[in-house]
């Protein structure tokens, strides 16, 4: 005992004083009763524990009794682990703009793609970068989408962004006209890029709502809400705002609707002095439309020119390689062509003789039918051809025998000697 120190009073020590020195903690792994030494592989053991899961009558899953060596190596093999929290891998996915991964965690049970940011963070988990207000590791303001994350402005270093967009409004229909706590939706955050993945043609009545909504706050109309009365009223949607965003259609339209506006609340002196104010921001609607696609014209300008200039590189790497194997083995390469060559021509010759084979064939056909139609045998078709009779409008030859009269015989040899004598 160290000098200085109070000596503690003695006394009878207690059971668990006892139980604690003599048996060792609960938590403490029996070792010697494990693995190896026990004389059973991981198999055997793994069958023991389902065996006793189910005598509990309780259910169970293979991961759960995998061995701290079977785990190791299915991680070693980069299997999917699922992480404890979807929105974690929801975060993770979208950091590093893998669509396929992002796909996946939304698909997980209990995953809301709807979930919205509170008290700087999303299921618990933040950014560094969301907000501009904030400093270290913000969120602010909160009520924001992971749509909303994807399209802010100072998010835009995450890679895919458009790609991250797409999958959230064509695959899992994402809210898109969410209000975070500085009522802005994700159009107001980003209107070029939301324009591009979302165009206004294919706007519904509450995407219209929605922009009618921002554009009248944002601009201080009195009567907003009283003209969204009216905009919902006629299913005002995306075609109908590109049919009325000229000054002269939406004075038209207005003209039209006088009475239900001023039925709603809105007077003829508000009317005149709100109306050009809705004709800046149509303006303004069909200038960010047209940006868009003028930038999704140029990215996939772009797009199909990188995808040439990787082909050309391509084809010049091909083209390189063949001319490496020209020069290692330019009189094998020239052999084998030759080859090639003389097999082309043998196979030319012989398609010559084959036409015309079936030529003759042909011909002889035809000549055996005309036989069989003029009635001659086929030895006679075969035979020469008789000569053709004098034409009838020639003069007659003179002493010529007629054409059925046969030649006079010679004279015998007697008859000649006679004459002779």
């Amino acid at each position: 005992m160290a000098l200085g120190q109070p000596k503690k009073p003695g006394g009878a020590a207690s059971p668990d004083a006892v139980d604690a020195g003599t048996m060792p903690p609960k938590r403490v792994v029996d070792t010697a009763r494990t693995g190896a030494e026990r004389g059973k592989g991981a198999a055997e053991l793994a069958a023991e524990r389902v065996a006793l899961q189910e005598e509990k009558g309780e259910e169970s899953s293979d991961d759960e009794f995998l061995m701290p060596g079977e785990r190791r190596l299915k991680n070693r093999l980069k299997l999917e682990v699922p992480r404890q929290s979807w929105q974690m891998e929801v975060l993770e996915a979208n950091r590093l703009g893998d669509v396929e991964r992002l796909r996946v965690a939304f698909k997980r049970p209990g995953a809301n793609v709807n979930l919205r940011t509170a008290e700087g963070a999303y299921g618990g988990f933040r950014y560094a970068t969301w907000g501009t207000h904030s400093s270290y590791l913000g969120g602010n303001p909160s009520g924001e989408s992971l749509l909303m994350l994807a399209a802010r402005p100072d998010n835009a270093q995450y890679p895919n962004r458009r790609e991250v967009l797409t999958m959230l409004i064509e695959e899992f229909d994402a809210e898109r006209n969410y209000r975070n706590g500085n009522e802005k939706t994700a159009r107001d955050l980003n209107p070029l890029l939301m324009d591009e993945v979302h165009p206004l043609k294919r706007w519904t009545v509450e995407d219209a709502h929605s922009w009618a909504e921002s554009a009248g706050l944002k601009v201080k109309i009195e009567h907003t809400y009283d003209w969204l009365k009216i905009f919902d009223a006629y299913q005002l949607d995306g075609r109908g705002l590109v049919d009325i965003w000229t000054k002269q259609k939406f004075e038209d339209y207005v003209d039209e609707r006088l009475a239900d506006l001023t039925r709603v609340g809105v007077n003829t002196d508000a009317i005149e002095e709100e109306t050009p104010r809705w004709i800046y921001c149509l303006e303004q609607l069909k200038l960010d439309a047209k940006n868009a696609q003028k930038t999704k014209r140029r990215r996939e300008a772009a797009a199909r020119a990188e995808a040439e200039r990787r082909q050309a590189i391509r084809d010049e790497q091909r083209r390189a390689k063949l001319r490496g194997k020209l020069d290692k083995g330019a009189a094998h390469v020239l052999k084998h062509a030759k080859s090639l060559g003389a097999f082309g021509s043998m196979g030319s010759l012989a398609a010559a003789k084959r036409e015309a084979a079936e030529k003759k064939r042909r011909e002889e056909e035809r000549a055996a039918a005309l036989a069989r139609i003029s009635g001659l045998s086929e030895a006679e078709a075969e035979g020469p051809a008789p000569a053709p009779a004098p034409a009838s409008f020639l003069p007659p030859v003179k002493d010529a025998l007629p054409a059925e009269a046969t030649p006079p015989k010679p004279p015998l040899a007697d008859e000649a000697a006679a004459a002779g004598e």
